[in-house]
């Protein structure tokens, strides 16, 4: 074995041989079809470009993807909580009434600049629990500057209840009168362009999450659901907005409470495994993947 220093000559064709080695051991379909110059998997699923850069070894072509847009405005500006905020729809949740359960929906909000959450939730997907819900939000968190929220045309590539009923709002007389009156601005996101919502799609997903977690198998009432929405929003609030070192204690840490609220103190008793079968309301859900499905 020689010894001394290593040229970068070396470096490359170690790595050209190692990508050469990996290629052919796990990828060597796709090396098949690109010497034949057919279409494979990769470029079908991803949409790249392949390019020969030494002796049966292959890379993706630099270049084909455009630069990254810069961050909206709205995102990056100094404002007040929830002056831009993005809006979506989740659900149904099922709740217990007497002795049948009975659906309810989440509205939530979120912050643009300081990544805030506010939920609401409502018995329907009609214009007037809609307007009720907007309502409630600006009293409690102030009159909004802009909204952003799915675009119409893009609910019809689905054919939910959700997407049908929301497309049904946009069109609403008393909805657009009361936005109109507000001055509020709503804006929708580009057809065929949806990490355009991105933003508040993630949060809906830590929503979701968040629910699966604490309910379990458990069926809850309206009441329960109520208060466990707004303690899912006062934890989500509380996630840190900025690197979160080992010590946990060695530096401080930004989250979105820290904007909204002085008292950053949740007040939250821990949950249990969710089988507390001594509870008499305790009901086991059959089939729950269909049921996470539906939230």
């Amino acid at each position: 074995m020689r010894e001394g220093s290593i040229y970068s000559d070396e470096i490359r064709n170690a790595t050209l041989l190692w990508l050469y080695v990996i290629q052919h051991r796990k990828y060597h379909e796709v090396l098949n079809d690109i010497e034949k110059h057919r279409k494979n998997c990769i470029q079908q699923q991803l949409g790249v470009k392949i390019d020969d850069i030494g002796p049966g070894c292959l890379d993706v072509m630099e270049g084909w993807l455009p630069n990254m847009p810069p961050w909206p405005r709205e995102r990056v500006s100094r404002s007040d909580p929830f002056q831009f905020i993005g809006l979506d729809y989740f659900g149904p949740l099922y709740v217990k009434q007497g002795t049948g359960l009975k659906k309810v929906w989440i509205c939530l909000f979120t912050c643009l600049s300081i990544r805030a959450i506010h939920m609401e939730w409502v018995l329907d997907l009609t214009a007037t629990q809609f307007l009720n819900c907007i309502r409630r939000f600006v009293s409690r968190r102030g009159r909004p500057d802009l909204i952003i929220s799915d675009n119409a045309p893009q609910f019809r590539l689905t054919n939910t209840v959700l997407d049908k009923q929301w497309r049904q709002v946009f069109k609403n007389k008393d909805v657009l009168n009361y936005i109109s009156m507000e001055g509020i601005k709503w804006n929708f996101t580009t057809a065929l362009a949806p990490w355009q919502g991105g933003f508040y799609e993630r949060l809906v997903g830590m929503v979701k999450r968040s629910l699966r977690k604490a309910t379990g198998r458990k069926h809850f009432t309206l009441e329960q659901l109520i208060t466990l929405i707004a303690e899912i929003e006062a934890v989500l609030n509380s996630r840190p907005l900025t690197y979160v070192y080992g010590d946990l204690k060695s530096g401080f840490v930004l989250t979105p409470s820290h904007f909204l609220a002085s008292n950053r103190k949740l007040g939250i008793s821990p949950f249990g495994d969710g089988n507390d079968h001594s509870d008499p309301e305790f009901q086991v859900v059959k089939n729950t993947g269909r049921k996470d499905k539906n939230i």
